[in-house]
Order: C-alpha cells, then structure tokens, then sequence
C-alpha cells in the first residue's frame, strides 16, 4: 500500500471538536473523497462521520483506528493529541467519579454524574454480575 502523505499539517496541541472536523475534512478533500466514500472504505455510517466533520462528537478509538486505516495512516497522523482530547474530556465530563481500594481485589466506586438510560443501564448491568466473594 502506497501512503499518500496528507497536506493537512500536525497542529501543535489538543484540537477542539470543530478543528478535528476541519481537518477530517480537508484529508476528504486531499484524496477527491465525499463522506459517503469514507463511509463505504471505513464501513462506518454515514450519520457519523457527518457529525465528525461538523464538530459534534469525538470518534471512538476503535472507530478512529478504522478511519486511519482507510485513510493509509496512524490514529496520530489523522487526529494528532488524541489521547490529550481524550483526557480532557474525561476531565471536563468525569463529574464525581472516585474509586478507593485497599486491596487488589475489591473497592469501592463512587459515581455522582448525570448519564444516559442506557450508560445506567450498562453499569448496573456490571454491578449485577459482579460476584462479590
């Protein structure tokens, strides 16, 4: 596989969901692709990655990870300081989340943030089948 090198530069720092949208979009442009393209070589929706390039949501790592491969290069060339949006992220939405252990096999989580049905749901469902010895 031949690496087109993307004309888009590295920025220096974090970016912002607005710039990383920019950015995707101008690799699309690079390579002559519309979003529907991206849609059928990463095999993502195309309602996502619309909102990617909107500046709405952050990828996943796992769908960032498919982005770079369709697109012949790392998650750090396509979406530099990712992992620092990532830890400002959890930062900024962690709320009160805390967990304390004593030892290696038990803790206590606390949690006291807002999230959806669905993240409830998932949690309590771990809770559930968490065996407690």
């Amino acid at each position: 596989m031949v690496r087109k090198k993307s004309s888009v530069g590295v920025p220096p720092k974090a970016m912002s969901l607005r710039e990383f949208g920019h950015r995707l979009d101008e690799m699309l442009l690079d390579r002559g692709w519309s979003q529907a393209d991206l849609h059928r070589k990463a095999g993502l929706s195309k309602d996502t990655i619309s909102k990617w390039v909107a500046g709405k949501v952050d990828p996943s790592p796992r769908n960032l990870g498919v982005v770079a491969k369709a697109f012949g290069m790392s998650i750090d060339e396509l979406y530099p300081h990712y992992m620092d949006n990532l830890d400002n992220a959890a930062q900024r939405s962690r709320g009160g989340v805390e967990f304390v252990s004593n030892d290696s096999k038990m803790g206590t989580l606390t949690v006291d943030r807002v999230v959806s049905t669905e993240t409830a749901m998932k949690i309590l469902d771990l809770l559930k089948n968490d065996a407690v010895d």
